[in-house]
């Protein structure tokens, strides 16, 4: 198979922090989510807390009762609630929501995805 250039089926990812991988295909960017997110964590600003592999935006909310697990990055605007898990390899852009009792693991998600309760995803993703 050819290479895949995803910013013909993702509009948005050229202006994306993920810009550099978009030669991969999908299942290479979710093959090594957890490679891209801990690069990810040393280019974040000083509006992010860094602790033990878990970046949080400022702007982001973490409900009590989440369970999140390096390497992730919670962006600006993003809202994780009581009973999300985010297991590892996550990168959320912007303004994504992981419901109570969803489950998300590698996965990049570009702005305004959501996870809603009892659901499973893995993989990458776009909302235009």
């Amino acid at each position: 198979m050819g290479a895949v250039d995803l910013q013909l089926f993702v509009e948005r990812i050229g202006r994306s922090p993920l810009a550099g991988w978009r030669h991969l295909a999908p299942w290479e960017l979710t093959a090594k989510a957890g490679h891209f997110v801990r690069e990810l964590l040393s280019s974040l600003g000083a509006d992010y807390t860094v602790a033990d592999g878990i970046a949080v935006h400022r702007a982001a909310e973490i409900e009590s009762g989440a369970t999140i697990k390096a390497p992730a990055v919670i962006g600006p605007g993003c809202f994780v609630a009581a009973g999300g898990y985010v297991r590892g390899g996550v990168w959320l852009e912007s303004h994504c929501i992981v419901g109570p009792g969803s489950e998300i693991k590698s996965s990049l998600r570009l702005s305004r995805q959501q996870i809603r309760a009892l659901q499973f995803r893995r993989g990458f993703r776009s909302w235009r």
